[in-house]
């Protein structure tokens, strides 16, 4: 029995990682499309690149991208 639960979190698993690739190639299309600067604000742009944000103090911001990577500023 153990086998096939490791079977099952390991296809799982696998799965996760595609999810993530995919969202990741998504991400990076997203960032070759935008021109070399970008002066106004878009919130379809905004939604495309930021999945969500967090403000813990002033001067301390974590803006989670889609692909799973925190920025902090």
């Amino acid at each position: 029995m153990g086998i096939e639960i490791n079977s099952v979190l390991l296809a799982a698993e696998i799965r996760q990682r595609g999810i993530r690739r995919r969202e990741f190639e998504r991400f990076i299309t997203t960032l070759e499309t935008l021109p070399d600067e970008v002066t106004d604000f878009s919130e379809e742009l905004w939604g495309s690149l930021v999945e969500y944000l967090t403000v813990y103090a002033k001067d301390d911001l974590r803006f989670m991208l889609p692909c799973e990577v925190e920025i902090t500023a």
